[in-house]
């Protein structure tokens, strides 16, 4: 395993320390920074921590990431918030709904890299107010859990760059396979 240098940016939510944290264990520089951060170091991978804003395509969360999206050819991860503002960078839509907030049954529907050595269901802690309701262009779904009969969209991949969302916290405890995850994520490039 090569070490990596990660770029954590952080929105205030609660659990980008626990980002931090998570991959600072698996052996690698983790750095935690506000969106106004130097984009331009080189890091070897990025992640968009989650946080309390309610975001529209015009947001300035949206508009900063945008910049960095188009900029760099490193893998992105959007955790919750960091879900939602890679969703509305390209397309997708969001309706509040009501809050989704404890454990929650994944199921996988694709596999991927990402996914590596997951079992095709899983339980992962959510804490959001917005749901992904129309699909971000040149995306494709690789989880989702349910509510009633209707497919809720978990985790979303680029089809053709190393850009990933997830709407749950892998960072935390609670999320069963999330330090998996995380760690798949990091070692993308190798």
């Amino acid at each position: 395993m090569n070490r990596k240098k990660v770029l954590i940016l952080g929105p205030g939510g609660q659990y980008n320390h626990l980002i931090y944290r998570k991959i600072s264990e698996l052996g690698h520089e983790s750095y935690l920074q506000d969106f106004n951060s130097d984009f331009s170091i080189n890091f070897d991978a990025f992640i968009i921590g989650g946080g309390p804003a309610r975001l529209s395509k015009n947001s300035y969360e949206v508009k900063r990431i945008r910049e960095l999206v188009y900029q760099s050819s490193k893998p992105i991860l959007g955790i919750c918030l960091g879900f939602q503002i890679l969703s509305l960078i390209y397309g997708g839509e969001l309706t509040s709904s009501k809050p989704s907030f404890g454990p929650q049954k994944i199921f996988i529907e694709k596999y991927d890299a990402l996914l590596n050595n997951i079992p095709n269901s899983f339980v992962a802690w959510e804490s959001h107010n917005d749901t992904l309701t129309k699909l971000p262009e040149d995306f494709e779904v690789l989880a989702y859990s349910k509510l009633n009969a209707t497919k809720i969209v978990e985790i979303i991949k680029h089809k053709s760059k190393l850009i990933y969302g997830v709407q749950f916290h892998p960072e935390v405890d609670h999320t069963e396979f999330g330090k998996e995850i995380l760690n798949n994520f990091v070692n993308l490039n190798e």
